[in-house]
């Protein structure tokens, strides 16, 4: 990421940790609060003060490692930025006895760490580019060859489904996407296979907060897919299987305390009138 602030330095990098959210080690800004030191923020602040983002992955990570250079980047937050001009060489171990700025971080060293600390130390983003003195720096990590440099993040699909919302005609099932996103773009679009079928029920459509709704035909189990797609053209898809019964829920007997409740007294102005005797 290129820093539009003047006087910092002109590179910085982040982790993603999911939700649109970014942990990343900065020195103290002036005018923005908790700035200093390993922090989180969402893309939208980052993007206030770096431009020319590049989003990038470990290609040697797995999923395992990966979720495990989070948590690990996790447990440093708050810990100061690491501003010791004299201290140069890249530390990945925090508790190091001989290194009194072993928890202090800048931001390339603690995302170097945060992988370096995972498989036994078989992923090091910065083995082939090591400086005199040892310092890592970002284009270090995205010049590694377990690195691998993207434009843009896939965008990510949710879907949500609530039958009988019509009392009067339960077969029409209602259709959300309430919390998908697209990370670093604009809003996404959306498509809809109600059936499963290979074919697309609706074209590109944004998002709508009041959802979607489809009538089927018949008392079934059903299976339905939604795609989503950003401005890069990028796609992600999702499918949720349901079951359409012929009694719908809002017309299923209540629960058997209840029920029974009920029966026993039908009318409750006559149950309130046996009380008053009491």
């Amino acid at each position: 990421m290129r820093e539009l602030s003047s006087g910092y330095s002109n590179d910085h990098c982040a982790m993603y940790i999911g939700n649109d959210r970014f942990i990343h080690a900065i020195p103290s800004i002036p005018l923005v609060p908790l700035s200093s030191g390993v922090c989180i923020w969402s893309l939208s602040e980052i993007e206030t003060y770096f431009t020319n983002i590049v989003f990038a992955h470990v290609t040697t990570a797995s999923e395992s490692d990966r979720l495990a250079a989070v948590e690990w980047v996790k447990d440093r937050l708050g810990r100061p930025y690491q501003y010791k001009q004299g201290r140069q060489s890249a530390n990945y171990d925090p508790y190091d006895p001989d290194d009194d700025y072993s928890d202090r971080w800048y931001c390339s060293e603690l995302i170097w760490a945060a992988y370096y600390n995972q498989n036994n130390q078989r992923i090091d983003l910065c083995k082939d580019n090591w400086t005199s003195g040892g310092r890592v720096y970002v284009n270090h990590i995205l010049g590694d060859d377990e690195c691998e440099t993207h434009s843009n993040i896939p965008p990510n699909v949710n879907i949500y489904v609530r039958l009988y919302t019509d009392p009067d005609n339960y077969k029409i099932v209602h259709f959300s996407t309430f919390g998908s996103r697209n990370p670093d773009g604009k809003p996404p679009v959306f498509r809809w296979d109600f059936e499963n079928d290979g074919t697309w029920d609706t074209d590109w459509i944004t998002y709508n907060r009041s959802g979607q709704d489809y009538e089927y035909e018949s008392f079934a189990n059903y299976t339905v897919k939604v795609q989503v797609k950003d401005d890069m053209d990028a796609i992600d898809e999702t499918t949720e299987t349901f079951t359409i019964d012929e009694e719908p829920v809002s017309k299923k007997p209540l629960n058997k305390p209840l029920t029974f409740f009920l029966k026993i007294f039908p009318n409750l102005m006559q149950l309130l009138k046996i009380l008053l005797r009491f």
